[in-house]
């Protein structure tokens, strides 16, 4: 016997209302990410053939990233937070390695959305589940 849940949203506290959003926003925004990293890992394969070591991490950004979104937004903190390492990692491997930062940098766009994500998920953490 299963208990008969609520599906409309506007009955949940604003607190969890506004974690959803967060998490909402922060899983297009993956989404979004990985569909730039497909587009970069695109124009690799046209203008460098050679730099297969970047292709191989774009492309595993590219399916990783929208994966941790959906994991955040199932409520899940430490997803969130692999969200801002995935931004944040690959900017000093850039710098370390002298490749061209213009991809890396342009991560920076998503970092406010990862942050919220994180906030998110962290707030709606055992709340999912508890209803």
């Amino acid at each position: 016997m299963s208990r008969e849940r609520t599906r409309d949203r506007s009955k949940l506290a604003p607190s969890i209302r506004k974690a959803h959003r967060e998490v909402l926003a922060g899983f297009a925004a993956s989404v979004v990410h990985g569909v730039v990293l497909v587009v970069a890992a695109l124009w690799l394969v046209v203008n460098d053939p050679g730099a297969t070591v970047l292709l191989g991490l774009v492309i595993a950004g590219a399916i990783l990233i929208p994966l941790l979104g959906r994991m955040a937004y199932h409520g899940n903190p430490f997803a969130g937070f692999l969200l801002l390492v995935v931004v944040v990692a690959p900017m000093i491997g850039v710098l370390l390695a002298d490749w061209p930062p213009i991809l890396p940098f342009a991560g920076l766009v998503f970092l406010p959305f990862y942050w919220q994500t994180a906030r998110g998920a962290t707030n709606l953490r055992g709340r999912r589940r508890s209803r």
